[in-house]
């Protein structure tokens, strides 16, 4: 068959002769507990990678970020609109964590929302029972929330395309960290990133606590490294400048 007749043809997925990234919204496999998973067709003789499949189970990442809203928001109405802001540092309840919190506020629109829905708890007209007024505003603060988790994840799965395993030691990993704003952006200088989400762990691989931590959005240090080591045969070296003069990265 002729090169030019294939591009009518539909690419099953798990099809060896292509590689596809599967953003899915079929969320029954795994029982809605699975993010993703990607497996990777390896020809036994050589090592070498021919065909892999990335998929992405978006239904679930978003199905778990609802939920979350839906918890800072029944405890903004119904816990903090019994109390005044003084009572509630007192009693330094701390239902939804600080990085959730920060996530929420800074990309999701939801004060109005809040703000007349406390009132109306205060006139008792609602109760904890009732609904949370416009499910909508909800859902696309949990989409708002789910957007780097996404990336990260799809990062992760290509990892393992790329012959990565799983690395649940990165998160200790502290000599490897991106320390700052400006060091990611000498990585990745297209990507955005704030000051509150710089992530504690060295690679994608690892399995991060979303949503108490920062994920990994961009390749992690140790990602490169690995990377550099699989495809172009080199290692870094980590010295002490001696003379003014740091080796570089050497081909092994």
């Amino acid at each position: 068959m002729e090169l030019e007749e294939r591009d009518d043809l539909d690419k099953d997925l798990g099809d060896p002769r292509w590689n596809i990234i599967n953003l899915s919204t079929k969320s029954s496999f795994g029982g809605g507990s699975l993010f993703g998973f990607s497996p990777s067709f390896v020809n036994p003789d050589t090592g070498q990678i021919i065909g892999t499949t990335a998929n992405i189970f978006l239904d679930n990442i978003l199905d778990e970020n609802h939920n979350l809203v839906r918890n800072y928001v029944k405890y903004e109405i119904f816990q903090k609109g019994k109390k005044s802001q003084e009572q509630v540092e007192e009693d330094k309840v701390h239902v939804v964590n600080s990085h959730l919190r920060y996530e929420i506020e800074n990309k999701c629109e939801l004060e109005t929302h809040i703000e007349e829905h406390k009132e109306k708890f205060n006139k008792e007209e609602i109760t904890p029972m009732s609904k949370l007024g416009d499910r909508e505003k909800i859902l696309e603060c949990a989409k708002a929330i789910s957007e780097k988790q996404i990336v990260a994840l799809i990062l992760h799965e290509m990892g393992h395309n790329f012959g990565l395993g799983h690395n649940f030691k990165a998160s200790i990993d502290k000599d490897n960290y991106y320390t700052s704003i400006e060091e990611m952006k000498e990585y990745f200088p297209g990507a955005t990133f704030l000051e509150e989400e710089i992530p504690k762990s060295s690679s994608v691989m690892d399995y991060l606590p979303h949503p108490t931590v920062p994920v990994l959005a961009v390749l992690g240090k140790y990602d490169l490294a690995a990377l550099r080591f699989l495809y172009m045969d080199q290692i870094e070296i980590k010295a002490e400048p001696k003379d003014g003069f740091l080796p570089p990265t050497l081909p092994l």
